[in-house]
């Protein structure tokens, strides 16, 4: 149940605080004063998008805050604590906040845990279920009566178990046509044996390419690296007569050492200097201890560089006719096998998901069954139900029936084997038709308005809201919807925005939205009425703006015989 509803700076609100008990809240007010706010903000509250053009002008964010408690729902109680957002210190309450940023950013909490718009859909079914004028056509299509019913029958079960088994179905049958297609490639797996053998044959194992050409590399260029090697080497410590201006680098560094060692007496601050000569000779030695054992161990083998040339050969040889690049063929050799896998297995794997999927056929038939019975037998009721109900709407001759046909093929499908169809006649002797063809925009109305306020009776969402759904009744039926809307009242929260005094006059509360207006503001405000204010807006609703002595007569009349 909706205890609190708090907005900040949304639309022309510039702060509203509102406090709801059971039962059913009215809501009234001059056309614009912005009634819909409600609506509005508990839909932001919920999880529906949010833009930056709801904020008030001149604010940099908007902020909605709405307190539920689920006293009477375990159900959400448990969805909170499986989310860890239940929280033990808020007593049984549910507090979602969403603010609106203006660069189109938002945030929401759900009892103070940051939560995500996804979260709060999640959430919303369970907590209020708006009834809007939009519900006029949308009544008029098939899959919604056929939710209707179900939502009157109480079906969440069978057609969850349906939906489950008709997913299970599916993929299974998907699984199906992609192993047919593979097994009527009956060419392609001989291709593959082909290929497979020709990799076979080569034996090529993992990173042997890289080990190849690097291979090839140093014995292709052996004597020009020995021949570096050792000039290098005698550079450093050796024998450099090659050019007998040049002494090796390490005699020169011993020298330079001896020449500083003896300036040091003089100069004690050349000691740094000798110290990194000392480790360059370090370095020199260690470095021309690398280059011998390095040259050394070359191998000048003419015959084992052919071999090599050789198997590089049949390795690129082979990649440029499978078209695959050589590094990459080795791995194109695993993918060849795991489909020639794949197709060899085909046939085994087809026959034991064709016995899975003729398995799970006959249990969604089962199924399937099952919840066409039980909608056979509810929509006799719900039909006299809505039948009565139309009656009160001052629909005396009405006919109201609900037929299900079967699905023209006989695969399963996710809500079941049938489609649902409102039957309806409003003049006598004519026979009954498709909702959609046979009633007027008025009739339509109130058609809606029974449905609703008869599913409404079934559904466990604990506050009910109704957007003007009274639009195109007057009079007598005005009063009957009213009456209507009071008795859901007594078994759950119903806010109800009206025009009507009618429909006004039943509620336990009744609120007025208002306008106010100065030179450089606009803001709407709510607030509660009591008994003088609540005959002084009935009789605004009855005759307009000027309010009469007559109309204020009316208007106590009514409140008088509103039944407790």
């Amino acid at each position: 149940m909706l205890t609190q509803l708090v907005v900040k700076n949304l639309a022309i609100v510039t702060q509203l605080e509102l406090n709801f008990a059971n039962g059913m809240h009215v809501l009234t007010g001059e056309t614009g004063a912005g009634k819909s706010i409600i609506i509005d903000a508990l839909s932001i509250a919920l999880g529906e998008r949010a833009s930056p053009e709801q904020i008030r002008a001149g604010h940099s964010q908007a902020e909605v805050t709405a307190c539920f408690n689920l006293k009477n729902l375990p159900s959400v109680q448990r969805l909170l604590k499986t989310q860890e957002l239940h929280e033990v210190t808020y007593n049984e309450e549910c507090i979602i906040r969403r603010i609106i940023n203006a660069d189109g950013r938002s945030r929401a909490y759900i009892n103070g845990h940051p939560v995500t718009a996804q979260q709060l859909k999640t959430l919303a079914p369970h907590l209020v279920h708006i009834h809007g004028q939009h519900q006029h056509h949308a009544l008029l299509d098939s899959d919604y009566q056929r939710q209707l019913l179900d939502v009157y029958a109480g079906h969440i079960d069978l057609t969850t178990t349906v939906n489950d088994l008709y997913q299970q179905w599916a993929s299974i049958k998907q699984q199906i046509q992609l192993l047919t297609d593979i097994q009527q490639q009956a060419d392609k797996l001989n291709l593959l044996n082909y290929q497979i053998q020709e990799l076979d044959s080569l034996q090529l194992q993992a990173n042997e390419l890289e080990v190849l050409e690097q291979q090839h590399k140093q014995l292709s260029k052996s004597e020009e690296l020995i021949s570096s090697c050792q000039n290098i080497s005698n550079i450093l410590t050796g024998d450099a007569a090659t050019d007998t201006t040049i002494s090796n680098v390490l005699d020169q560094l011993h020298a330079a050492n001896l020449l500083l060692n003896n300036l040091q007496k003089i100069a004690p601050q050349l000691n740094p200097c000798t110290d990194l000569i000392k480790q360059a000779i370090i370095q020199i030695e260690e470095a021309s201890a690398e280059l011998n054992n390095y040259f050394t161990k070359l191998d000048l083998d003419p015959e084992k560089l052919v071999i090599l040339e050789q198997r590089l050969s049949a390795i690129h040889s082979l990649a440029r006719k499978l078209k695959v690049a050589p590094e990459f063929l080795h791995e194109h050799y695993n993918k060849l096998c795991t489909q020639r896998d794949s197709l060899a297995t085909a046939t085994a794997q087809l026959e034991t998901l064709q016995q899975q999927l003729l398995a799970y056929e006959a249990e969604y038939q089962l199924a399937a069954a099952k919840l066409a019975s039980s909608r056979q037998q509810a929509a006799v009721k719900l039909a006299q139900n809505i039948a009565g109900r139309l009656k009160t709407l001052e629909m005396p001759n009405a006919i109201f029936e609900i037929k299900s046909e079967a699905l023209k093929h006989a695969n399963p499908s996710p809500y079941g084997s049938e489609v649902i169809n409102f039957l309806v006649t409003t003049n006598p002797g004519q026979p009954v038709g498709l909702l959609k063809k046979i009633a007027s925009g008025g009739e339509l109305s109130r058609i809606s308005l029974a449905i609703q306020v008869i599913t409404a009776q079934k559904m466990a969402t604990p506050t009910l809201i109704f957007d003007e759904v009274d639009v195109g009744v007057s009079g007598k039926t005005a009063a009957t919807v009213g009456q209507l809307m009071r008795e859901l009242g007594a078994n759950a929260q119903i806010l109800c925005i009206t025009h009507l005094p009618q429909v006004a006059s039943q509620g336990h509360s009744h609120y007025k939205v208002e306008k106010l207006q100065t030179a450089d503001a606009t803001s709407t405000q709510i607030y509660p009425l009591q008994a003088p204010q609540r005959v002084q807006e009935l009789a605004r609703l009855m005759g307009g703006r000027e309010v009469t002595a007559e109309a204020l007569a009316h208007a106590s009349k009514l409140l008088e015989t509103v039944s407790v």
